[in-house]
């Protein structure tokens, strides 16, 4: 099970993101002791925290929406390995059975 943050705790790792979403939608899912910033009303920026910089872009993952303006450079790194990883499962020439 999982540790909770307490007050004056910080996380390891704070990153911040633009996502294609409003900020309302974006305020239901983000997880406890993040930030949603009203960008417009099809944008917000959503700062958060993990132990880990794959902790942050997991989450982000789960956003379905276009993501931009990744901080920081360490965040940006991060987000690029799992992409990686499902690009080679999309290239893969055996894709498994159909479920048509």
């Amino acid at each position: 099970m999982g540790r909770a943050i307490s007050a004056g705790e910080v996380w390891q790792c704070t990153g911040t993101a633009r996502l294609n979403l409003p900020a309302h939608v974006v305020a239901r899912w983000a997880p406890g002791g993040s930030v949603v910033e009203h960008l417009d009303t099809e944008y917000c920026r959503l700062t958060l925290g993990a132990w880990s910089w794959a902790g942050i872009a997991g989450i982000l993952t789960t956003s379905d929406t276009e993501i931009t303006e990744l901080h920081p450079p360490e965040l940006v790194h991060a987000c690029r390995r799992p992409t990686r990883r499902w690009a080679a499962v999309a290239d893969t020439e055996n894709p498994g059975p159909s479920h048509e």
